[in-house]
């Protein structure tokens, strides 16, 4: 299945990123700054689809800004990111990599309870079937909250909850509006929040056809 991450290439990321969060502990500690390093996202569940990997690196402390203007200086090729969020971009052995300086009351905290709550309850199996949703999703341009569409975590409750893309499209299809899919870091707010209403549409008709085949060709939409 071209979509499935190779062995070798979750390997690396591991590798890589076990070296990266090394290196940003021990810089933090030469600088006298608190924080609390974890790897966030769908890199640190095993939840990325084949090609399509990023390394997200989450520092989160009081100290965020002088944190983020230290690592401006160790990685002097990045850039900031577009946004509200302090985030230093730039390339490592290949990767793209992302700091991510919150402090500890920062919303976006809610990230890294999404990755140990994942961890914790999606088994290998269920996390494989994640996959297969997610490339299925971004084979209908209808993934990616930058284009108001579903999102990885949204796709991962939803086969947790459901075990396979076929019960999650089967459920998706049949509803009457767009379903709540309760935020396991905020059980007030849905998971679904980001999907505009012409995305809803294309991706329940999306789900229909799939249900017809069970099949589809991943390709990455254009």
């Amino acid at each position: 299945m071209s979509y499935l991450p190779t062995e070798s290439e979750k390997q690396h990321l591991r590798s890589v990123s076990d070296l990266l969060i090394k290196r940003v502990r021990e810089s933090l500690k030469e600088v006298h700054i608190k924080a609390q390093v974890m790897l966030a996202g769908a890199t640190a569940k095993d939840t990325f689809v084949r090609g399509d990997t990023d390394i997200d690196i989450f520092i989160v402390s009081p100290q965020h800004i002088d944190a983020y203007k230290s690592f401006q200086k160790q990685f002097p090729l990045g850039y900031r990111k577009e946004g509200p969020t302090d985030i230093w971009h730039f390339l490592f052995n290949s990767l793209d990599v992302d700091l991510v300086f919150i402090p500890p009351d920062h919303p976006r905290t809610d990230t890294l309870i999404h990755t140990e709550f994942m961890n914790r309850n999606l088994t290998p199996k269920q996390k494989e079937e994640v996959i297969r949703a997610k490339a299925f999703f971004k084979s209908k341009g209808v993934y990616g909250a930058e284009i108001g569409g579903i999102v990885g975590i949204a796709v991962e409750e939803l086969i947790r909850r459901h075990n396979t893309l076929k019960e999650v499209c089967r459920i998706l299809s049949e509803a009457d509006a767009t379903p709540f899919i309760e935020d396991p870091a905020k059980p007030t707010r849905t998971l679904l929040a980001s999907l505009k209403p012409i995305r809803w549409k294309q991706l329940q008709n999306a789900c229909r056809q799939y249900l017809l085949t069970t099949h589809f060709i991943y390709k990455p939409y254009d």
